[in-house]
């Protein structure tokens, strides 16, 4: 059992001895207290070794925790970044979509459209152009049942079955049947 055991350590053993000097010492800093041959004096080398050792390992494992925090910030503040960029995408996305409301091949048909009456206008036919607040022109088709809308207030424009849109005003009955102008 003991002939197997020195079997199995001999290339272990060999392979430390075979590595350089001056390898063995900078991997093993307790090398040059073992090489001592006063026993007072390795005895002091050790415990020098050792407290100097402590030093080095609590420096490592402030840089490990130090390392590990940065990597912890980063990985935050970029899902912070990531979070912050969807919401501005999506916030781009449902201008897109306000904007285009209305328009021809809007993909938009369920949405609803609230907004403040800006201007008034009636063309030369009789029907009104209505612009909103947020920009949008919206003119008068056939089949409305309102007549004299309001040139003020806040207003809601829907999609009709029928393709055009619907135009209802807060506190009134009746509704403009509209289409995008502009």
């Amino acid at each position: 059992m003991i002939r197997s055991a020195s079997i199995l350590l001999s290339p272990v053993l060999v392979a430390m001895f075979a590595a350089s000097p001056g390898q063995a010492q900078d991997d093993d800093p307790y090398a040059a207290c073992a090489a001592t041959q006063d026993d007072a004096a390795r005895l002091a080398c050790f415990d020098a070794t050792f407290i100097e050792q402590r030093g080095v390992r609590a420096e490592a494992e402030q840089r490990r925790i130090e390392e590990e925090r940065t990597a912890e910030q980063r990985c935050i503040e970029e899902e912070r970044l990531a979070r912050q960029r969807a919401a501005e995408e999506a916030r781009l996305e449902e201008e897109r979509r306000i904007a285009e409301y209305g328009m021809p091949d809007s993909e938009e048909q369920d949405m609803v459209i609230n907004a403040e009456v800006q201007d008034l206008f009636t063309d030369s036919t009789g029907r009104a152009l209505v612009t909103l607040s947020n920009g949008q022109i919206w003119r008068e088709v056939g089949g409305s049942s309102k007549r004299n809308p309001p040139s003020s207030g806040m207003a809601s424009v829907e999609s009709h079955w029928s393709g055009a849109f619907t135009m209802r005003f807060e506190g009134r009955r009746g509704f403009l049947r509209v289409r995008c102008y502009r």
